[in-house]
């Protein structure tokens, strides 16, 4: 699993705000089978590139400024309404957007919202509500 994701989750898990909406938790990727709704996931949209600026050091490994990814951080629930998962999705843009989070072996850039995702499936006659947003993060190794 990337640093980078596991910031983002480990910061959602500590939102009281976002925990007490999402009552099924905060997974990195999909939970397991049997899981409560609602909950929200962190899935990679774009995974972790470097982003390069020539240095004229001689090494490839100085010339990274920082590195760059995409996520999808969305609540997921078992409704016909979709109101639950906006309550949620409001919750994780205003716990994300712009916030300083912490993580182990990076030092943050920036994590900014980057676009909404809305949309409804149904399976096996029951109905699911997926909201959320992409989130992009910027760090740089320490």
């Amino acid at each position: 699993m990337s640093a980078l994701r596991d910031a983002i989750v480990l910061h959602l898990q500590a939102d009281s705000n976002v925990i007490i909406l999402a009552t099924g938790g905060i997974f990195p990727g999909l939970p397991t089978k049997d899981v409560s709704y609602p909950f929200v996931t962190v899935t990679t949209q774009s995974a972790p590139k470097p982003e390069r600026a020539f240095r004229g050091d001689g090494t490839v490994a100085s010339e990274i400024v920082f590195e760059g990814a995409e996520y999808l951080v969305k609540a997921i629930d078992q409704s016909t309404s979709p109101k639950v998962v906006s309550d949620i999705n409001t919750a994780l843009r205003v716990s994300l957007d712009g916030a300083a989070i912490s993580m182990t072996g990076y030092e943050l850039v920036n994590l900014i919202f980057a676009g909404e995702v809305q949309y409804d499936a149904l399976s096996n006659g029951i109905t699911y509500q997926h909201e959320g947003g992409i989130y992009q993060i910027w760090a740089t190794k320490t």
